[in-house]
């Protein structure tokens, strides 16, 4: 589950500069990208909390539609943000995502316009799961020489 963990936190960092990116590219009208891509250190853990919370979730919704796993991955996704952002706030005072400017917002916290976005992000999470957990094997054998 450590390298699971480590991979996830790649993958959200990069997920991370692509969404500043893009969502900054559009709003701003930049003709340079590079000058907005960019992640918050404080992100990392957050991103590999897929390995301990999501995958279990996941292994337990397997069998289930897939409309209720996605719900499942929304809400749980929007749970670890709350959870996440008064851990931060209690810690540093601040927290890296403020949706604030966004209508439909919970504390500022929660964007119901990226409700789509992060339902989708469910199925993409367990194609990337089950790939890493058959990849598993190899990675270990690899590393334990």
């Amino acid at each position: 589950m450590a390298i699971r963990f480590c991979i996830y936190r790649w993958l959200g960092r990069c997920r991370e500069v692509v969404w500043t990116a893009v969502t900054k590219k559009g709003l701003v009208k930049q003709k340079d990208w590079r000058r907005w891509g960019h992640r918050y250190l404080w992100m990392l853990p957050i991103h590999g909390l897929l390995a301990p919370v999501g995958e279990p979730i996941h292994n337990a919704l397997r069998r289930h539609f897939w409309l209720p796993r996605r719900l499942a991955y929304l809400i749980g996704i929007w749970a670890i943000d709350c959870i996440t952002r008064g851990l931060l706030r209690w810690l540093t005072g601040k927290f890296p995502w403020k949706y604030s400017h966004l209508g439909g917002n919970i504390d500022g916290v929660i964007a119901l316009e990226y409700a789509p976005i992060w339902f989708g992000f469910g199925l993409g999470f367990e194609r990337a799961h089950d790939f890493l957990v058959g990849l598993e094997p190899a990675v270990r054998t690899a590393l334990t020489g």
